[in-house]
Formats: C-alpha cells, sequence, structure tokens
C-alpha cells in the first residue's frame, strides 16, 4: 500500500498522537521525503482532529527505527506508515488529567484520524504514486553498483534454514538454490541446504533491512528496539560478501513447499523415500523438526531409544540425542514401521 496507518493505545492522561514522531528517530534507509510526506499526511488529522476539539501532538515522541512494527515496514516497501496512538480510556470511561475520557471518544478520534489519512491519500494521490515508484528506481540503482549474493544456511537443520527462506519469499525476494557446496570464511553452505540472495533486485532495500546488523545511530534513543537481523535471529551462518558463481535455479513459494521456478509441484512428493531397513533406524536430533518427529513416533506406540553418547557407524558421526527405532518387538511389522 501507498499509506499504512496503525492504531494504538497509551497512557490515559496522554491525548492523541501522530507521525511524524521524533525527526532524529528514524531508520537511516528511510528515505527523508517519506518523513516528508508523513509532515504533509499530518496536517490533514490536524485540520481533522481542530473540527472536532481534540488534543493531539506530533514529533515530541516515539521512533520510526524497527522495521518489524506496523508503522515503519511500510517505510522500508515504498509507502509511508503512520502510527497513532490515543489515550486509552481502559473500558467505558476513566478519569484522566483531561476529565473523563470515554470509549465512545476514543474511538471517535480513531475513526476521524483514519478518514483524514483517506482525505490525504486522494488529494496526494499523484504524490504517494511518485513516491513509490522513486523508491524503487532508486533502490534498483543503489542495487545497480553491487555484483554479490548473501549467502545462508545450516545444512545441519533444513527445517530453521527453509523457514528463513521462506519469510524471504514471502517478501518477494529473489532466492536461489546452490549448485554446489560452497566454503566461505570457515562455513560450510551444502547445495540443496543453502541460498543465495542476489543484492541486485528490486527489493533491495527491504534485504539490508533484514541483514544488516547497525550498531551506530544518531539517535540511540529507542522505544523498543532498532533492528532485528534475520540471520541471528534464526542462529544462521551467512556471508554478506559472497559469489554469484555457484548461482543454481530460482525458487518460488507453492502450497508451502520451496521448489525451482519450473518444476510442477504435482510432480514433487512432499516424502523423501527412506530405504527399507531389517534392523533399525536413526533419526539425528539436530533438526529442527526432530521433536516432533519422535513425538508422533511415540504415538503410533512404537518403542525408541535414545543415544547418551556421540558415535559413529558406516563412515557417518551421529550426536547425542539421536534417536534409535528398532524393528523387532514392535506393534507394528517392518514394512508398517518404513511407512510411518
Amino acid at each position: 500500500p501507498n499509506i499504512l496507518t496503525d492504531h494504538h493505545e497509551m497512557g490515559t492522561n496522554s491525548s492523541f498522537f501522530f507521525q511524524p514522531g521524533i525527526p532524529s528517530r528514524t531508520h537511516p534507509l528511510t528515505p527523508a521525503l517519506n518523513q516528508q510526506l508523513t509532515a504533509q499526511i499530518g496536517t490533514y488529522h490536524a485540520a481533522a482532529l481542530d473540527k472536532i476539539g481534540s488534543f493531539y501532538y506530533t514529533e515530541e515522541n516515539f521512533d520510526d527505527f524497527y522495521y518489524g512494527k506496523g508503522s515503519t515496514f511500510p517505510d522500508i516497501n515504498g509507502g509511508v506508515g503512520i502510527l497513532f496512538e490515543q489515550a486509552s480510556s481502559r473500558g467505558h470511561a476513566q478519569n484522566s488529567e483531561n476529565g473523563v475520557l470515554t470509549f465512545p471518544f476514543t474511538i471517535r478520534n480513531q475513526f476521524t484520524a483514519g478518514l483524514s489519512t483517506l482525505q490525504a491519500a486522494q488529494v496526494m494521490r499523484t504524490q504517494m504514486l511518485d513516491y513509490q515508484k522513486s523508491f524503487y528506481e532508486n533502490a534498483r540503482k543503489e542495487s545497480a553498483k553491487e555484483s554479490g549474493a548473501i549467502l545462508f544456511g545450516d545444512h545441519k537443520d533444513a527445517a530453521r534454514t527453509n523457514a528463513l527462506a521462506e519469510v524471504l519469499l514471502r517478501h518477494k525476494i529473489e532466492l536461489y538454490n546452490l549448485k554446489d557446496d560452497v566454503k566461505s570464511q570457515g562455513k560450510t553452505y551444502k547445495k540443496g541446504h543453502a541460498y543465495l540472495i542476489p543484492k541486485n533486485q528490486k527489493n533491495s532495500r527491504l534485504i539490508q533491512a533484514m541483514f544488516e546488523k547497525r550498531t551506530t545511530f544518531t539517535d540511540s534513543l529507542f522505544y523498543d528496539i532498532s533492528a532485528w537481523s534475520f540471520p541471528l535471529a534464526f542462529d544462521m551462518d551467512y556471508d554478506e560478501n559472497a559469489s554469484l558463481a555457484n548461482r543454481g535455479s530460482e525458487q518460488r513459494m507453492v502450497d508451502g513447499k520451496i521448489l525451482p521456478v519450473n518444476t510442477n509441484p504435482n510432480e514433487v512428493s512432499p516424502f523423501s523415500l527412506i530405504e527399507s531397513s531389517n534392523y533399525a533406524y536413526l533419526l539425528p536430533w539436530n533438526e529442527f523438526y526432530a521433536p516432533k518427529a519422535i513425538n508422533t513416533i511415540l504415538n503410533y506406540g512404537i518403542r525408541a531409544k535414545v543415544a547418551m553418547q556421540p558415535f559413529s557407524m558406516n563412515g557417518k558421526d551421529y550426536d547425542y540425542g539421536t534417536i534409535m527405532i528398532p524393528l523387532q518387538n514392535q506393534g507394528l511389522n517392518k514394512e508398517e514401521i518404513r511407512e510411518m
């Protein structure tokens, strides 16, 4: 959207706030024009609230740092996010420094601000469209100078790797798998368990916001937090200066599965075939969904054992917590256990 409003409540003894917030507390990746447009839209809120006699203020509180909030997420996506904070009646009516504050009064202020936003969007239509267009044009020019990629993955936990990949794909970020294994900065990224994000693409600013580790700001006072670096949040190995030389096929989301763009999802089985065993199966514990898997196994009434020490078998190392599912003396036969 060109404009997104985020309606909240604050302390009862306050009045009504609308953005811009404190000018020095804006994320450096947010264009200056974004805040200028926010201030221009604010004149419509002021005029509307003047008509109904409601107190209000702006630019004296709150920040615009963390892109995970409803009022800031649009700012890194070519739109304008606006936070509204209404003094809370916390019920039907409550005493305040400004007299009795009622629930209908608080509703009226929020509704009035919603209507003034619509009026601003209609009058400023061309400005808003031009701003969004220029936002992505400038982002393209900036990213065109970049020839590399961001590489991330964890071959010991495919589920966690794919969870981060899914977030990126849902944000329409171009994502590619690897043609071959890659070693970078002492880390190994394995084909099928890692992804490349080209820096030169439409949503380059959003990518930067997701992956950067910014530690200095002009104004270091925050309402909550300044940022959330996604690879750190996912505890993921990553390289911000990787090469595109090992770029494989582009990926997409289809029915909850991450697949190459040219793959027919109907031809892809959601399960990997497991080689039949006559003795036992081993389930490593490092995968995110391992606890869910053992819970399902136990609910089938199948006995399972756990390794208390690391061990090696057939040239492969197994860590603490590896689960063993024996095939003998179970309630299901060998083929039923394999299918399960």
